[in-house]
């Protein structure tokens, strides 16, 4: 992955390192910075492209429900997460990306962090929102969004 483009290109079973990543998602075109596990690419609500990274052995909370069927639970961004404090902004870009994804139908492309320390991110595939959810009694509403991996 060498320029903004190859972001389109990316499918399941595609390798990238995290400096290739920093690259390309540092710019106009990406929103949200590259430390983020969110991007995307466009201005809501003219999404082409949602970017999701995370960390399934961080106990983030983050993922497979069924990893066979492609089906994946990814947290909305929380601010103190697992506090009595947590919040989540319903209305911040990061989170609308994915609450809204039904509406700009942008695929959602879903890499994970190796547990290996190589920087390198493993692309899962392309998914959509099929359901909002509540994982955590922490949180009074819904907190991550169930993705199922579509094919491209």
């Amino acid at each position: 992955m060498q320029e903004f483009g190859d972001l389109f290109e990316l499918r399941e079973g595609d390798v990238v390192s995290a400096s290739d990543r920093y690259k390309v998602f540092t710019g106009p075109k990406v929103g949200n910075t590259p430390q983020k596990g969110i991007n995307w690419v466009g201005n809501l609500p003219d999404v082409s492209l949602v970017i999701v990274r995370c960390e399934a052995f961080s106990g983030y909370g983050d993922r497979w429900i069924d990893e066979n069927s492609g089906i994946f639970l990814y947290y909305l961004m929380i601010e103190k997460r697992n506090s009595k404090s947590a919040r989540i902004n319903y209305s911040s870009s990061e989170n609308l990306v994915l609450l809204d994804q039904h509406i700009h139908k942008a695929p959602i492309l879903l890499m994970m962090d190796r547990n290996d320390k190589s920087g390198l991110l493993d692309i899962c595939g392309r998914f959509e929102v099929i359901s909002k959810c509540q994982d955590n009694d922490l949180h009074p509403g819904i907190d991550s969004v169930l993705l199922k991996r579509i094919s491209t």
